[in-house]
């Protein structure tokens, strides 16, 4: 979580590999490649990116109100789904929370899980292992195969 600071100083500075601003509340396209271009930091500057919206290019606020109904907009969308689709097809066999972070070149496996494994509706992946979630040896399938 960034301060109110950093915040005045990010939306100060210009555009980078690392900010990036819109007024777009619906642009997902442009929100998925710069959290790509921000996971993939070429300049291994190791430092977070930041994607704003609800900023001008200038900086300025667009005065975007947020409520439940943007941050459901923000969350759902195309990408979302094409990525969900991409996760069970990829485990119709069964696959180890390590080969799913690869897959989708993902680092933080806890926050793999929790953002992409548990948010899938209706036990889309279930553990081969549901006794023992934390098992070294827990591997996920789809339920769903299709």
């Amino acid at each position: 979580m960034i301060n109110k600071e950093e915040l005045q100083q990010l939306l100060s500075s210009t555009e980078s590999y690392r900010v990036e601003r819109t007024i777009s509340t619906s642009n997902i396209d442009k929100f998925c490649e710069a959290i790509c271009a921000f996971s993939n930091d070429m300049p291994d500057s190791r430092q977070n990116g930041y994607l704003i919206i609800g900023a001008h290019d200038d900086g300025s606020f667009a005065g975007l109100k947020v409520d439940d109904a943007l941050l459901k907009k923000l969350t759902s969308g195309s990408k979302s789904d094409d990525l969900q689709n991409r996760l069970i097809s990829f485990c119709k066999t069964p696959k180890s929370l390590a080969e799913i972070a690869e897959f989708l070149n993902y680092k933080d496996r806890h926050k793999l899980k929790k953002n992409y494994i548990d948010p899938l509706p209706g036990a889309t992946l279930q553990m081969t292992i549901p006794d023992k979630p934390t098992s070294r040896f827990q591997q996920y399938v789809a339920m769903n195969n299709q």
